[in-house]
């Protein structure tokens, strides 16, 4: 391609020039699209650290969160434990207030006799 510079006399073509001249702005234009990539690369290795801080922050919740449905488990196995110990006292509970209402019948009897409790011994 050859660039016609315009003098007042008359119009020259000056090929060298005009290449050098299309060499530099291309080189212009070239090293302006490296400086756009290169803000565009530091902008997306911003946004992948902001990334991997959000990965970090879930596995840290995800961690603390497993812990303490661990934990949980754990409380709800003594919470059992404590529950069936709890059963275990009601029926004795039970057993004893049944005791308890037929010692009161038995001493209202007026014949008395040999009765015997739940367990089979004789009252």
């Amino acid at each position: 391609m050859v660039i016609a510079i315009a003098s007042p006399q008359t119009a020259i073509a000056h090929p060298v020039l005009s290449s050098r001249i299309l060499g530099f702005l291309t080189n212009i234009a070239i090293f302006i699209l490296n400086i756009a990539t290169f803000i565009i690369n530091i902008a997306i290795f911003i946004i992948n650290i902001a990334i991997l801080l959000i990965y970090i922050a879930i596995f840290i919740l995800n961690t603390t969160t497993f812990i303490s449905n661990i934990a949980i488990f754990i409380i709800n196995i003594a919470i059992l434990f404590i529950n069936t110990a709890l059963f275990i006292l009601n029926i004795m509970m039970f057993v004893i207030n049944i005791q308890a209402i037929a010692n009161k019948i038995k001493g209202k009897m007026l014949i008395k006799r040999n009765y015997s409790d739940l367990f089979g011994n004789l009252v």
